[in-house]
């Protein structure tokens, strides 16, 4: 067997000790879309994530589940913080309350 050391883990205590936190200023907004919804509208979301994304937001799109409040805890867990329902015809918007 042989292996090497860099010594990663020392430089990254080193980092945490003078305070650095690995920038991350990308925006996390999520789109619930129920299951219900119909291919025109599904479209029009997906434009408009295509059109946040190239902003440099990141942007999750995901199916309505049953449980909807857990769904929302995970994702706010995940960092997301503007979480927009999607209904057929209609959009329900709102920031979601940590």
């Amino acid at each position: 067997a042989c292996g090497f050391s860099v010594g990663f883990e020392r430089i990254v205590l080193l980092l945490a000790e003078r305070g650095f936190t690995v920038p991350n200023d990308s925006t996390k907004k999520a789109y619930l879309i129920d299951k219900r919804t119909g291919s025109e509208t599904i479209q029009e979301i997906l434009k408009k994530a295509a059109d946040e994304r190239s902003k440099g937001i990141q942007v999750n799109i995901s199916v309505m589940k049953k449980n909807k409040k857990f769904q929302k805890e995970q994702l706010v867990k995940e960092g997301y913080t503007d979480i927009s329902e999607v209904y057929e015809d209609q959009y329900k918007y709102g920031k979601e309350e940590k």
